[in-house]
């Protein structure tokens, strides 16, 4: 009997899981239909500074991977010893950075009081062509220092405005 038991219990755990399993599988898909479906209720506002903003960092951020290689073979491609022409790339690297890090508040407490984050947006795309541009063509700490301006003014403009172009109700909240 005690056999008969410990099948039944195994199969009634199993059922359980498997009943479980379900219903989770039908949360996460509701979650999933309703994301989507509130998706296509945003504004083409949104989908706009969506689609500038995966640009400029679709530029910043491979670039990332990419400068040290870059700055050392075109900067200090006269420096012999590899690990200080590294060295002093990496330097160089830090500047959009630590621009960055000190304009962003700045320029997001000025932006806050001016507004007109359209023309913003399109200045910052703008002096973000022509910082990458530029880096081949002039002195690559001018183009740092300018894609670290670009990108400050960009990050400060771009996402307070998402805010400001997505209603409320258009949240997904769990």
């Amino acid at each position: 009997m005690t056999h008969l038991d410990e099948k039944q219990e195994k199969f009634e755990k199993l059922s359980e899981n498997n009943n479980n399993e379900n219903t989770n599988k039908e949360a996460v898909d509701n979650f999933w239909l309703n994301s989507f479906k509130a998706m296509r209720k945003l504004n083409s506002m949104f989908w706009l500074i969506s689609i500038i903003c995966c640009f400029l960092y679709g530029a910043v951020l491979p670039f990332n991977y990419i400068a040290s290689g870059f700055l050392t073979r075109t900067v200090f491609k006269d420096i012999k010893n590899k690990e200080l022409a590294q060295e002093k790339a990496g330097i160089y690297m830090s500047i959009p950075f630590i621009i960055s890090g000190f304009l962003v508040p700045l320029f997001g407490s000025i932006i806050d009081k001016i507004g007109q984050r359209a023309y913003f947006t399109v200045f910052s795309s703008i002096m973000g062509l022509i910082a990458f541009g530029s880096l081949y063509y002039i002195n690559p700490l001018y183009s740092l220092i300018l894609i670290g301006i670009t990108y400050s003014l960009f990050a400060s403009v771009i996402w307070p405005a998402i805010s400001l172009v997505v209603n409320k109700n258009e949240i997904v909240r769990k």
